[in-house]
């Protein structure tokens, strides 16, 4: 009896229950946390509340996403995809960068397009529509629904800012960009700070300390610039930051035109041909961090970038005429 009496008393003092949810939970990985849900009933109803599962999101680190495909030959002028995923790269981890898996595609074709959910495993078809060749998803906020937008001849990501949807129209002589309001639904035009013809390479639109940014490579290969949206409203644009890319080093194992896309909010530059199996890594100093390869897949930076949520949404549960259509393979193999 004492010395169960003295075990009880030399024992650390419990942590209390609002600091490990909301100080140790929130900050866990998806895959963690569900199963931490495991341990008691209490943990698992206040880590299944909408307000958590929020903060969780919001602490999840936003990781570019990298497509691996395969290719056959094909009689046609393009290639035929035989496999293909989707992965994530976390550039934190070097040695080497971690990638991890997001979805898997092992019937791999161009006819359908799905609005995924990938970390509750949740999808549904989009409707079709014919001669469109790229497709945006975003949110209404008057209706509270996700409304897709449709652009003919555009396959590069929009980006969302300020509830407006924008991307580089490359098409037109102009060098503008295209910005979309998704409260009014309606669309205006906006300044590029590129004048030179960037027509190859096309410049790259993202996001950087929640402000609107482009990345370009010049024609020599040798030089990335960044520019950042100083001011919204007028459409002033500054000079942010001038890179040197690590051409000798690349060059030493890829003799082809590469081409790079800025894929972290510090600069960092992933390099990439679209039938080299290598993938190079160089941060906002020039250097080259790593090289990257893999066996018998080519890959390729989506412009894109994916933080982890479980919060889960109505929608996926609404099929547009689809009842024929069998449930895509997206998730074997994860």
């Amino acid at each position: 009896m004492r010395r169960a009496r003295s075990r009880r008393n030399g024992a650390s003092p419990a942590l209390p229950e609002e600091l490990i949810v909301w100080e140790i939970l929130v900050r866990l990985p998806a895959k963690p946390l569900l199963r931490c849900r495991a341990v008691c009933r209490s943990w698992r109803r206040r880590t299944s509340e909408a307000g958590f599962l929020l903060a969780h999101h919001r602490r999840q680190p936003s990781l570019p996403l990298v497509t691996f495909h395969g290719q056959l030959p094909s009689q046609h002028s393009h290639a035929v995809v035989v496999d293909a995923s989707l992965d994530t790269l976390d550039l934190r981890q070097l040695c080497p960068s971690q990638r991890q898996p997001v979805l898997r595609f092992n019937d791999y074709n161009y006819y359908h397009d799905f609005s995924v959910h990938a970390s509750c495993d949740q999808w549904t078809a989009l409707p079709r529509l014919t001669g469109a060749d790229g497709a945006m998803l975003y949110p209404h906020t008057t209706s509270g629904e996700y409304r897709v937008i449709y652009w003919k001849g555009s396959r590069r990501p929009g980006v969302l800012l300020r509830g407006c949807l924008h991307w580089l129209f490359h098409v037109s002589p102009e060098k503008v960009l295209v910005v979309f309001d998704t409260v009014a639904e309606s669309f205006r035009s906006m300044p590029c700070p590129i004048a030179a013809d960037w027509t190859n390479p096309i410049p790259q639109l993202l996001v950087v300390d929640a402000t609107l940014a482009v990345s370009w490579m010049d024609e020599s290969q040798t030089m990335m610039k960044l520019w950042v949206l100083q001011d919204y409203e007028t459409g002033v644009w500054t000079l942010k930051r001038r890179v040197i890319l690590p051409v000798v080093e690349v060059w030493s194992v890829v003799r082809c035109r590469l081409y790079g896309m800025v894929v972290s909010q510090d600069g960092d530059v992933l390099h990439h041909h679209p039938e080299s199996v290598h993938l190079f890594h160089s941060d906002n100093k020039g250097e080259l961090v790593q090289k990257l390869c893999w066996s018998r897949v080519f890959p390729r930076p989506a412009g894109h970038w994916f933080r982890e949520s479980l919060l889960r949404h109505d929608f996926f549960g609404r099929q547009y005429g689809t009842r024929a259509m069998r449930q895509p393979r997206f998730f074997r193999g994860l």
